[in-house]
């Protein structure tokens, strides 16, 4: 049987023989996989830049600094969850930060089905893209850009669906242990909780951002109102704080290592909880559906008071420019 890896460029897909993967033991076959996705990374941005004739924009001093730190934050935050050796591999680098015009992103924007408009910034095959004019201060770039390096930390994994001819056609899929479009909601919420720790890493690198920003990049959240259902999950679930945080911790490890260890156990002390979190978007609707399903009515009531903050209008704003 034959086994090719499929990956989607803007000009077609192109495939690499991988029929030795069926010979190599689990184990391997997940290190390779992260082998792949960095292979292709510079291989990709190249592509894509070619294809659609655009050119990134130069980061300045405070950006090439600002973009350092995170990186750093970001592998201290693997170090921290003794994640040592995805700290070591993912080899993200401010070269894989790209800013672009707004012209150029949203010529070069990937669509994606499930989202409704354009986000400000946005991460595939362990590239950052960002809509640099979409951006009014540093604190502002540094905020979102950590959400985005989450993303990229999340498992990548191998998919095989075998063709009617009987040959595997295998798609790299960036993943994390909630990755899939129905689970959309968890993901973003974990990589935000992920994302989080990352900032507060960064605060304690990175001189350029004022005091008074800093205690912003700590205590604001993308999806806060997704990342609200989960936080209540680990707190049903947990006994302690000592308990809630090794739970926290194992949710977050989850996403990078691709088990799914937190589910299982989610699943043991709260029977149903996977298939409410399965269907969990990230609209209004949605996590306040999944809080009322879940009993949590003081989440309920917490998600619709930000609500009467951020009305309708600026909710359609929110998920335009988020990722």
């Amino acid at each position: 049987m034959i086994f090719i890896l499929t990956l989607d460029y803007m000009d077609g897909r192109r495939n690499i023989d991988i029929s030795f993967l069926n010979e190599i033991e689990a184990k391997k076959k997940k290190e390779l996989e992260h082998e792949i996705k960095l292979a292709t990374k510079t291989d990709y941005h190249k592509s894509k830049m070619e294809h659609y004739n655009v050119q990134e924009l130069r980061k300045d001093n405070i950006e090439k600094k600002i973009c350092k730190d995170l990186i750093d934050a970001m592998n201290q935050s693997l170090l921290d969850l003794r994640l040592k050796k995805f700290a070591d591999s993912f080899a993200i680098t401010s070269d894989d930060i790209h800013l672009l015009d707004n012209e150029a992103y949203e010529t070069s924007f990937t669509a994606y089905e499930e989202l409704d408009g354009i986000p400000k910034a946005y991460a595939e095959y362990s590239n950052v893209y960002i809509n640099h004019d979409q951006f009014q201060s540093y604190s502002e770039f540094a905020f979102v850009v950590a959400h985005e390096l989450s993303h990229c930390c999340a498992y990548t994994k191998l998919e095989t669906e075998v063709d009617n001819e009987g040959s595997n056609q295998t798609n790299l899929a960036q993943e994390g242990v909630m990755h899939e479009i129905n689970f959309w909601g968890m993901n973003e919420a974990v990589t935000e909780m992920l994302a989080r720790r990352i900032r507060v890493e960064f605060n304690k690198r990175n001189k350029q951002i004022s005091f008074s920003n800093k205690k912003k990049l700590e205590s604001e959240r993308i999806y806060e109102r997704v990342i609200l259902p989960v936080e209540a999950i680990i707190r049903q679930m947990s006994s302690s704080q000592k308990e809630e945080k090794l739970l926290t911790d194992e949710l977050l490890s989850n996403h990078i290592t691709g088990d799914n260890s937190f589910l299982k156990k989610a699943e043991l002390k709260i029977p149903g909880v996977t298939q409410v979190l399965s269907v969990m978007g990230i609209t209004y609707e949605s996590t306040l559906e999944a809080a009322e399903k879940l009993g949590f009515q003081d989440v309920a009531e917490e998600i619709k008071r930000i609500r009467l903050i951020k009305p309708d209008s600026e909710e359609t704003s929110e998920k335009k420019s988020e990722s």
